[in-house]
């Protein structure tokens, strides 16, 4: 742990025993940046994911949100190279739902196919390997997803609009098999209720991440929820955000550390980016940080050691920007 993580963790228990509550963090703007050139064809991107050595998986932005285009980029951004279809998975086109990286670094892509959600992994050739089939109840709408090591998955979402009215709105999470079977519900202990089905799919607070401990991080509207593999309660913290207001809408972590991205929006338009930092382990938060409009709002990767890295794009040309903390 840093010394400055440590000296942080002091103080508020100190002020914790005392009766008092702990300061409100300053916000410190990001500084100090580095740029590597992305060496690469320039490629319009939708949502991103990073492993734990910078290297990036992308979800490419087609035109239309339900193709399959994923890129691979290195963190130096020199080499890069596509993830393809296999052609008995062209036969029948899935439409991509979400992305997700295991903690080893192992890419699986949420799919849906007739009504049934698939997982399709990739061989070491790029091309996908044989999808496999979530038991996902009917009616259920895909929100978050991750993958761990062993090819178990967790499945976050919400019963749409065809659902049983006594089911409509309301959240479900649960762990799969490999297999695509079902190994526990998770729904009770990180349960959520939409006022109408017309949410669904609408931003809004929550994210899923794998931590380095192989455990399952699950963001609610104000809590963390971590879950081992088996499905076992690990521990449940509260999250007070800075400002209510802001939508917290993923989680990074790394060297036992959360990195909760804070959007702030106005009507249509994202107007800044917050960066809360928070031990993985007791939930003090100890570090809040703001992306300046230099570096834009487009964040990639989070390493406990390396600080941000953002995506830039300027005059045809992309650049990952790498931030330290200050």
């Amino acid at each position: 742990m840093s010394r400055i993580l440590t000296l942080a963790l002091v103080t508020t228990n100190l002020l914790l025993q005392a009766g008092g509550n702990p300061p409100r963090l300053q916000v410190r703007v990001l500084a100090n940046w580095s740029h590597k050139v992305v060496q690469v064809p320039l490629f319009n991107e939708l949502e991103s994911q990073c492993d734990r050595n910078g290297n990036l998986y992308f979800h490419l932005d087609t035109g239309n949100y339900n193709d399959v285009d994923l890129l691979f980029l290195s963190a130096d951004g020199k080499q890069g190279h596509k993830f393809t279809l296999s052609e008995t998975s062209q036969k029948e086109r899935p439409s991509f739902q979400n992305l997700s990286l295991s903690p080893s670094g192992e890419l699986y892509v949420l799919t849906l196919l007739n009504a049934e959600y698939q997982i399709i992994t990739f061989g070491d050739d790029g091309v996908s390997r044989h999808p496999v089939a979530l038991q996902v109840p009917d009616h259920v709408n895909n929100s978050k997803f991750l993958a761990f090591d062993d090819g178990t998955t967790l499945f976050r979402g919400f019963y749409n609009a065809d659902a049983p009215s006594k089911l409509r709105g309301k959240s479900y999470t649960a762990l799969f098999e490999p297999s695509g079977k079902l190994r526990r519900e998770l729904t009770k202990g990180v349960n959520e209720e939409l006022r109408d089905g017309e949410e669904i799919g609408a931003l809004r607070d929550g994210a899923v991440a794998t931590g380095e401990d192989g455990n399952a991080y699950v963001l609610s509207s104000n809590r963390i929820t971590v879950f081992s593999e088996n499905g076992q309660l690990v521990r449940s913290f509260g999250v007070e955000k800075p400002e209510p207001k802001a939508l917290a809408y993923k989680i990074y972590i790394s060297g036992g550390t959360i990195a909760l991205v804070l959007k702030h929006i106005e009507g249509s338009n994202v107007t800044r980016d917050d960066f809360l930092l928070i031990d993985a382990t007791t939930g003090e938060q100890f570090g809040l940080y703001e992306a300046s409009p230099e570096i834009g709002t487009f964040d990639v990767c989070y390493l406990r050691q390396e600080g941000f890295t953002f995506l830039h794009r300027d005059e045809g040309q992309q650049t990952l920007v790498k931030v330290p903390l200050n």
